[in-house]
């Protein structure tokens, strides 16, 4: 494959060298909206990545299949890849952030909640942190973005030779 973000070659460089760091700037730094969202790319693109670089969607052809998924929905590798790693807020997330306007498949509403206390404080006051809201339920970005590296470490623990 053409190298064209310099270190990154592969869906393992891509994912050590870009989803890895941001992730890690992130959670250092857990109320950054910058940090976040480039988390939330690295993290909804290495789909892309693991589909374009592990030959013919074989990866996704495995995992799917083991979930009793549809030829159907293996003609989207990465579409139902994120799905089933539960990356589509993320997607959604820096589409959003892209295009200014999300119209699918949710219309995510990404803030700041304001807490009575800095985010200095424990995670058990009510402190300032990074939120989004789907079809009315809000959900904590750190959370999620924890949620979706651990999806990401168990693909590929399992996946990934």
């Amino acid at each position: 494959m053409t190298v064209y973000s310099f270190e990154i070659h592969d869906h393992k460089s891509f994912r050590e060298h870009f989803v890895k760091v941001a992730y890690d700037e992130f959670v250092a730094d857990p109320v950054n909206s910058k940090k976040a969202i480039v988390f939330a790319m690295a993290s909804c693109h290495l789909a892309e990545w693991v589909i374009q670089c592990d030959g013919q969607n074989l990866v996704a052809k495995r995992f799917l299949t083991s979930l009793d998924a549809t030829e159907a929905s293996v003609n989207n590798a990465k579409g139902v890849l994120r799905k089933l790693l539960g990356v589509g807020y993320m997607c959604d997330i820096i589409n959003g952030s892209k295009h200014a306007v999300l119209t699918r498949p949710h219309k995510v509403n990404s803030s700041a909640k304001v807490g009575a206390f800095s985010s200095a404080f424990s995670r058990d006051f009510d402190v300032v942190r990074l939120v989004f809201e789907v079809d009315g339920k809000q959900i904590d970005f750190l959370e999620y973005a924890m949620q979706v590296m651990k999806n990401w470490d168990d693909f590929f623990a399992a996946n990934i030779s």
